[in-house]
């Protein structure tokens, strides 16, 4: 197996639950893209090493971004809390205006580095038994994806 088909079964074993795998351009060409299935919005993009950048997104889970080292390992990268904690005689404003901070300036690296996700046209609508996705510079494919295994 070369190195692109194991980084590519890791990203496979990550979104096993919901059977979302990378498209076959994506992994033979080295293709960076978006794509969107079962709730999840994900943003990929190869290193010239051959590790895979990985940004994802559940409207039921929090973001995680990591790159797939081609050598089995797995970088994480920074993402702030989703929620903000409070605790009684907390400052909440402090609080609110650092989390507001943290996450634009998260916004302005998720740009810097490439991994925003590729805005979905109005006219095309996701289902649950289908996946979007395109390359980037492609027009936007769906594909049939297989049943949810069984949890």
């Amino acid at each position: 197996m070369t190195e692109s088909a194991d980084v590519a079964t890791r990203f496979a074993d990550e979104f096993a639950s919901w059977a979302v795998t990378l498209p076959a351009p994506a992994i033979e060409q080295h293709r960076d893209g978006t794509l969107y299935a079962r709730g999840w919005s994900i943003r990929w993009c190869w290193h010239t090493d051959g590790a895979l950048e990985v940004r994802s997104s559940h409207r039921m889970t929090d973001e995680r971004w990591s790159v797939l080292q081609v050598d089995g390992s797995t970088q994480p990268r920074d993402v702030p809390a989703a929620m903000m904690a409070y605790m009684p005689g907390d400052d909440v404003t402090r609080i609110r205006a650092e989390h507001k901070a943290a996450w634009s300036a998260h916004g302005e690296k998720v740009t810097a580095a490439g991994m925003d996700f590729g805005e979905l046209p109005d006219s095309i609508r996701v289902e649950e038994s289908t996946m979007i996705w395109r390359c980037d510079g492609d027009d936007w494919t769906t594909t049939v994806l297989p049943p949810r295994p069984a949890l």
